[in-house]
């Protein structure tokens, strides 16, 4: 997870602003700079930073961490972009979110605002149950799963796998995944952001 507060644009493009533009497209994919101060670049398009006073009033703390399973830009001819696996975290702006991705060689980040995102779609994992365990053996046999929920120690016998968090851009398509512990925050983080409009929930 990084929280650095300054960035480099690479490649972004706004019809009209301070950004470079490469394409006819609008790519809001950015690349960080630690030694730079350009966050206020972002302003026109997600507002300011939230201050750590804002944070702790409102509890608008930054996301879990994310692992980047799928990146696709519209714009073919950009090549620099993140790789598979990058680890990644949501910070809240007044106007947006900005996804902060982690690749081991670049700091990256994505710009999310309701302008520019089209959809969100979080996804819970399937629920299965551990193959070598108690749990297993007694729906083997025909005990009923919800009994099996109701007994603390046989419920521990189910799991969920990974959610999966789809991001639409109109520029790029994103899928990040997390571990099940997190969804009930990570849904909550969605739905008290302001993008909670464009928010799908499939359970």
């Amino acid at each position: 997870m990084f929280y650095s507060n300054s960035c480099c644009l690479l490649y972004m493009s706004m019809p009209e602003g301070n950004f470079k533009k490469t394409s006819n497209l609008l790519v809001m994919i950015l690349k960080f700079d630690k030694e730079s101060r350009d966050i206020q670049k972002l302003e026109p398009l997600i507002g300011k930073q939230l201050d750590f006073m804002q944070k702790l009033k409102d509890h608008k703390y930054g996301s879990n961490l994310y692992n980047l399973q799928k990146i696709t830009l519209d714009d073919r001819t950009i090549k620099e972009i993140p790789s598979v696996n990058s680890r990644c975290n949501f910070e809240k702006f007044e106007k947006g979110l900005l996804l902060r991705i982690n690749d081991s060689q670049q700091l990256y980040g994505l710009v999310l605002s309701n302008d520019l995102t089209e959809k969100l779609i979080i996804t819970r994992g399937s629920e299965k149950v551990l193959p070598i365990s108690l749990t297993r053996l007694l729906m083997w046999i025909g005990v009923n799963k919800e009994t099996l929920k109701k007994n603390p120690l046989l419920s521990s016998g189910f799991y969920n796998e990974r959610f999966r968090l789809e991001i639409k851009t109109k520029s790029e398509s994103l899928l990040l995944v997390s571990n099940d512990n997190n969804y009930l925050k990570e849904k909550a983080y969605f739905l008290e952001s302001v993008l909670n409009q464009k928010l799908t929930v499939v359970e």
